[in-house]
């Protein structure tokens, strides 16, 4: 007997695949399985056609789709070297006249590389922690490793921009939606990231386009220094606790 589906809650069943399995939507097609031979159709002049006719279909069954891509992160990495190594130079040509430049202060120099010096460095620190402990960890603490690999991705999306794609942040967000309680932190990390007006973002987009001018450079330090707590502490607990201790510096240095 043939049976064709109706997808009532196309949401819902997404929602689900992508939790439970880390299955993205455009993974999936509808199309028509045949489940049961119904007849002797090898000896027909038109087998397929037969087929058709006679066997046994599911119509409309969610398949795997023709155009499936499984991303792979490390292509991220490969394409944010260049931007990483254009904004370090950049930075240090900065440096090499900002004391000779009137217009120019360090504290916005400063302010401005923070963020993109702390986040890189997540990144990189999360991937050497779980190199050194791959063959070490324990089922209760895989949740705990996949979080900071895929977290240590995030880090690298504002380097590259819209470069990243959507394909990108789709992939995380469903490896990120399949270890539980611990993947909100995650996903926590991963609206940030998402949202082009956040502070964190902001602060990529001005250096993205200061060139070796000031006003680049000033608008990523003033969204440094007015990033509020709830978006530090959504950026990880490494990143939030260098922040605050940032912070206490600042305060404690004169302004006179």
């Amino acid at each position: 007997m043939s049976a064709t589906y109706d997808l009532k809650d196309k949401d819902g069943f997404f929602n689900d695949i992508g939790s439970q399995y880390g299955i993205d939507e455009s993974w999936v097609t509808f199309g028509s399985r045949d489940v049961w031979p119904g007849a002797s159709c090898q000896y027909n002049k038109d087998p397929r056609q037969c087929q058709k006719d006679w066997d046994y279909w599911y119509y409309k069954y969610p398949e795997r789709s023709d155009d499936m891509k499984v991303y792979n992160p490390k292509d991220l990495i490969g394409k944010s070297y260049d931007n990483t190594k254009g904004l370090i130079e950049r930075l240090k040509a900065i440096e090499s006249f900002v004391d000779v430049d009137g217009g120019w202060m360090w504290a916005d120099l400063l302010d401005a590389s923070t963020m993109p010096a702390l986040s890189l460095k997540a990144a990189v620190d999360n991937m050497e922690a779980i190199i050194k402990k791959a063959d070490e960890i324990q089922k209760e603490k895989r949740e705990a490793f996949i979080l900071n690999f895929v977290t240590s991705f995030l880090f690298f999306i504002p380097v590259l921009g819209e470069v990243a794609g959507e394909a990108g942040l789709t992939a995380i967000r469903s490896i990120l939606r399949l270890v539980g309680n611990l993947g909100d932190l995650g996903l926590l990390t991963y609206s940030i990231v998402q949202d082009p007006k956040s502070a964190f973002m902001v602060i990529f987009a001005a250096l993205a386009g200061a060139g070796v001018g000031k006003s680049g450079f000033r608008d990523a330090a003033d969204n440094m220094r007015h990033m509020g707590k709830a978006e530090r502490e959504g950026l990880g607990l490494s990143i939030a606790k260098d922040l605050d201790r940032i912070w206490q510096v600042r305060a404690g240095v004169c302004k006179i």
